[in-house]
């Protein structure tokens, strides 16, 4: 099953990894947080200006970095769809580095694509319209350890002339029902995407099934309906702990290493109960005193 990745326009990023090195232009790129849900965020656009005294020259818009990952390899292909523009003839294409970084985006695990295109092809339109961002493209096989996070760099090659001044835009967000087609006709305001070949594994986090739950948690925090009418609350962090309804609709809170001493006693202790305890379990009634 394959792992389609959005890319809303307001929720600040967890962390600030380093730029891919072959980026030219990084003083107006924009972090951000990218979801495998919408999140129902405004269409917006960047592209910084750049002066270019050499051809080609890379110029970074945007840096995506996901929620936490599960401990894999990624392997596989990627494709993607994005509007974009260039201002005037600034002979611009996209784009795009995926990457694998740790929790704290301080640790690079791997490049699973450098994608810097050695001649202009797919070249922005004067107005927005659909592009190829990238191309179906193999990957480079990333281990990447539990926690580990996802980073997408999105930006502009241009190949104008040397002494030009640039100006390639690149639109974000997922406020419609509908996801960019395969093409790079269409023109429609819908929400682009990269899509990974692999079925990618999280670290926990609430997703919108269809039964018809309240989740609160915390991305910067939100409330997200899930799917069976029980209101959850966590943490995208599990080491933080969260709260996680469970499938008999008890309501269960913990962490990933829940103190040994931590006891909960229900029902409310009284003197005429007594309990029995196990090493390691909670304490639990089993009979009453006459």
């Amino acid at each position: 099953m394959a792992t389609r990745i959005y890319f809303p326009s307001n929720i600040p990023a967890f962390c600030s990894p380093a730029f891919h090195a072959e980026w030219d232009l990084t003083g107006q790129a924009q972090r951000k947080e990218c979801w495998p849900q919408k999140q129902n965020s405004g269409f917006v656009n960047n592209g910084p200006w750049s002066y270019t005294t050499g051809s080609p020259k890379d110029g970074l818009a945007y840096q995506f970095i996901s929620p936490p990952l599960l401990a894999q390899t990624i392997t596989g292909t990627v494709k993607g769809q994005f509007r974009t523009s260039e201002f005037a003839s600034d002979d611009i294409c996209g784009a795009v580095v995926i990457k694998v970084v740790s929790a704290d985006g301080t640790v690079l695990r791997g490049v699973l694509l450098a994608h810097f295109p050695n001649s202009l092809v797919s070249p922005y339109s004067g107005s927005f319209v659909n592009r190829s961002f990238p191309p179906l493209s193999a990957l480079t096989d990333v281990a990447c350890q539990e926690g580990d996070r996802l980073v997408f760099e999105l930006g502009s090659r241009s190949f104008a002339a040397s002494g030009s001044y640039n100006n390639g835009k690149i639109e974000i967000g997922d406020n419609s029902a509908n996801d960019l087609p395969e093409d790079e006709t269409a023109t429609n305001q819908y929400c682009p995407w990269i899509e990974f070949s692999a079925d990618l594994q999280w670290q926990g986090f609430a997703q919108g099934d269809a039964l018809g739950s309240m989740a609160a948690y915390e991305s910067s925090p939100g409330v997200r309906a899930d799917a069976l009418g029980v209101l959850a609350a966590y943490s995208l962090i599990p080491d933080v702990g969260w709260v996680q309804a469970n499938a008999a609709g008890v309501l269960v809170a913990y962490g990933v290493n829940p103190p040994t001493v931590t006891r909960r006693v229900f029902p409310v202790p009284n003197r005429i109960m007594r309990y029995q305890t196990q090493w390691g379990k909670r304490t639990f009634p089993v009979s009453y005193w006459e």
